[in-house]
């Protein structure tokens, strides 16, 4: 079965959210962390 383009193409945006969400919190928390020390 065939998936259509444009649902891959919502889901890896989606997935590129997610993603760049947890990096973003990543960098905040390692920011906090520093700044802690």
């Amino acid at each position: 079965n065939v998936i259509p383009w444009k649902v891959t193409n919502e889901l890896s945006l989606k997935l590129n959210i997610r993603t760049s969400k947890k990096i973003l919190l990543l960098g905040e928390c390692h920011r906090c962390l520093t700044l802690s020390e």
